[in-house]
Order: C-alpha cells, then sequence, then structure tokens
C-alpha cells in the first residue's frame, strides 16, 4: 500500500463538521485542500462556519504578503484576526503554496481549540485505498454546482465601433468516484469600421455545448464519455456533433497531484459536420471517426515546475488527415535567486477538412475570422530573472 505523509485536522463544534469558504484570487486551492484536509469547504459564505479572506500586497523585497483574516459567521466561531506570511522574490511556486497553507493551518487552530475537538496529528494516509462517494454531509444539492454567467464589451470611436457579447451555463458534480460537467457557452462579435464613404462590417459567431461524465474504476484509471455540440463562423462549421469514448491511466496516484501527475489517456468516436460554405474538398456535411491519445506530465517542486502535453489525433478513414501538438512550460530556479522560464506551443497540422473553397478577404485575415491554411504552428517564449540583494525589507508602502 502506498502512502502519504500528512497533517490532517478534524474540527467539530457542537453542530458538527466546520465549514470553511476560503476566498483567495491568488491561492492554488487545489494545494490547500489536499493539504489542510478540513471536513468540509464550502462554496458560499452564507452556509459557512468561518471566511478564510486571503489578500496579498507587494512587499519592498520584491516578495508578496500574504494576509489570512480568519472570520467566524456563526455563534460556535465568533472569533475574528488574521495571520500574515511573507514570501521572497525567491521563492519557487509550491513554496509559496505551502506557505499559504501553513498559514491557513495555523490560524484556523484557535477555532478548533476554542470551539470544538482538535485531532492535530501526522498521519500516514493510504493513497491507494478504495474510492468511495461517502462524502460525509448532507448537502441538499447531492453536490450539483451551478453557474449562470455573461458579459458585454463596447467600444465606440469616431469611425470605429466594436461590440461583443458572451454568455455561459456551466453545470457539475464531482466526488470521488465521479465527475460529471457540462457547458454552454456562445459569443457574438462584431466590428463597423468607416472609411471615406464606405462602411465595413464584420463578425464573429461562436456557440458550444459540451457534456462529459468521468467514472474513477480502479486506484489509477479513469474511463468517460465526452460529447459536443458546437457552431462557429472561424471554422466554417454550421452544426458538428461528436460523440467519444475515452480511458485514462495516471501513473502516480491520483491523490498526489497537488504535486505530480503523469497520465497517459486515448479517446475514439464519431463525429458529424455541416459546412456553412463547401470545402476544398467538396463536402457540404461529413461523418468522420476521430481518435486521439494525449499524455500530460506536470510536476510542482521547491525547485520549480514542469508542465507539458503531447497529443496525436487522426481521422479513421485517411490516416494522413492528423495533427500532432506539444506543449509545455517549465519554471525553473537554476541558483538563489535565478529563474529561468521557457514555453513552447508546436503543432503539425494536416486535418483541416472544414476550410472553404475560395480566398480569405482582407477583411477576415486581419480580424482573424476565418481558418486559413496552414501546416504548423509554432509559439515560443523565453525568460530569465536574476534577484539579488536584500530579502529582510517587509515594508509595505502602497502611496503614490
Amino acid at each position: 500500500m502506498l502512502l502519504a505523509y500528512s497533517t490532517v485536522v478534524c474540527a467539530q463544534n457542537q453542530r458538527g463538521t466546520a465549514k470553511i469558504y476560503l476566498d483567495c484570487n491568488n491561492c492554488n486551492t487545489n494545494f490547500i485542500r489536499q493539504k489542510v484536509k478540513l471536513v468540509n469547504y464550502v462554496r458560499d459564505r452564507k452556509v459557512a462556519d468561518i471566511h478564510v479572506l486571503i489578500s496579498d500586497l507587494n512587499l519592498a523585497s520584491g516578495g508578496r504578503r500574504y494576509t489570512a483574516n480568519f472570520i467566524g459567521l456563526t455563534k460556535a466561531y465568533d472569533l475574528n484576526y488574521s495571520i500574515k506570511v511573507d514570501t521572497y522574490q525567491t521563492d519557487s511556486q509550491i513554496e509559496v503554496n505551502q506557505k499559504i497553507a501553513n498559514v491557513i493551518l495555523a490560524g484556523l487552530m484557535p477555532f478548533l481549540v476554542t470551539k470544538g475537538k482538535l485531532t492535530l496529528a501526522p498521519t500516514l494516509e493510504p493513497i491507494d485505498g478504495e474510492l468511495t462517494d461517502n462524502l460525509g454531509e448532507n448537502d441538499p444539492w447531492n453536490f450539483w454546482i451551478f453557474e449562470i454567467g455573461g458579459n458585454a464589451d463596447y467600444e465606440k470611436e469616431s469611425k470605429q465601433e466594436k461590440y461583443e457579447l458572451e454568455g455561459r451555463i456551466n453545470i457539475e458534480r464531482t466526488t470521488e468516484l465521479w465527475r460529471i460537467r457540462s457547458e454552454i457557452e456562445t459569443e457574438y462579435e462584431v466590428t463597423q469600421v468607416t472609411r471615406d464613404d464606405t462602411t465595413l462590417v464584420s463578425s464573429l459567431k461562436r456557440s458550444k455545448g459540451e457534456f462529459s461524465i468521468v467514472k474513477s474504476i480502479a486506484k489509477q484509471w479513469s474511463a468517460g464519455i465526452f460529447t459536443e455540440v458546437r457552431s462557429t463562423t472561424f471554422e466554417n462549421i454550421l452544426l458538428g456533433a461528436q460523440l467519444q469514448g475515452a480511458i485514462e491511466y495516471n501513473f502516480y496516484p491520483y491523490p498526489l497531484s497537488a504535486t505530480k501527475e503523469f497520465t497517459i489517456s486515448y479517446r475514439v468516436g464519431p463525429q458529424y459536420r455541416n459546412y456553412r460554405q463547401t470545402t476544398i474538398y467538396d463536402k457540404d456535411e461529413q461523418e468522420l471517426v476521430q481518435q486521439a491519445l494525449r499524455i500530460n506530465y506536470k510536476v510542482r517542486q521547491p525547485w520549480g515546475n514542469i508542465w507539458a502535453r503531447l497529443e496525436g489525433s487522426q481521422y479513421l478513414h485517411d490516416l494522413s488527415r492528423n495533427r500532432l501538438e506539444f506543449e509545455t512550460y517549465v519554471s525553473l530556479q537554476v541558483i538563489k535567486g535565478l529563474f529561468l522560464r521557457v514555453g513552447a506551443d508546436a503543432s503539425l497540422v494536416h486535418d483541416q477538412l472544414y476550410l472553404p473553397k475560395g480566398t480569405a478577404s482582407l477583411e477576415e485575415i486581419l480580424l482573424n475570422r476565418r481558418q486559413l491554411a496552414t501546416n504548423f504552428e509554432l509559439n515560443l517564449n523565453f525568460g530569465i530573472a536574476y534577484t539579488f540583494g536584500s530579502i529582510y525589507n517587509s515594508v509595505v508602502n502602497t502611496r503614490l
């Protein structure tokens, strides 16, 4: 049996398990949830016992000061105070995450000691044990989460006008055994430019609906079904639909995903496309079967972060219609104060079956309204930073 060393806190007051609302914009919440194992984190402040509000400011040394405010929201938890921790510019991201987690753990102790029963001990936990859906809390929503949102953007000049509308609906349910996700989103963008007596109007429309259900079938195996329906002017698709089955193997146990993950997955399934314009292959509609193999690798350690993805896909009716994609991001602390960052995104493209006949207009090219024919895509970025000098200046000064 594989074991993980961690610190476990179990908080109980007279009404049961303490509920924590974690409010932090710049935190790795998955890391915190795995390291500070309170019984329940909640998504709504109004149902929480404790509101943990974390803010951050720049320090004169180049680091950041994180302030964790612990606000009791119920009679059983009526304390109100804050704890601060400073990070250095030379800290790696995992060191920053660990400091924030330690502050949260330390800040919760007075609540637990004063109002409840505290169990605090280094614990050996099985990370490959039996998976269950026993989440230990009576939830009237049965762990379903719903989100509805949208936004509008409007810009105007004397000879140019642009507006954009977006809307989305997300529905999700996550347990150890199941992960169910669905999303509907739409985007409509219009740009109008006037030159002399001529007015040019260009628009972009995208709509997509996705649904997936994934089952944990073994300690390091999972399987799922993915569906999608979409319409996009950019890719010349009036109506596209696909259904794929997938299977994934993780070389590391899933509870270690906050610090390391190495997965390989395979997807295969049919697609249907009804095109807006006849394609360069004289197709108005098309039925296809596509397969894809993906390898993901990520590591977060005190010396830095590494993330990489390699994915290959092809259509089974013609294996030459394929695509190979590689993405990576590396951030390394070479020596104290010296950080090296490299990012790359490269693709070999041979699967643009949707391209419409005819040449793209200058308007479509300049405004990026239409996918252009290409056999490769490449994006590279490189960065280096070296910091030296005092690390002990913890002054916060937000003056003009």
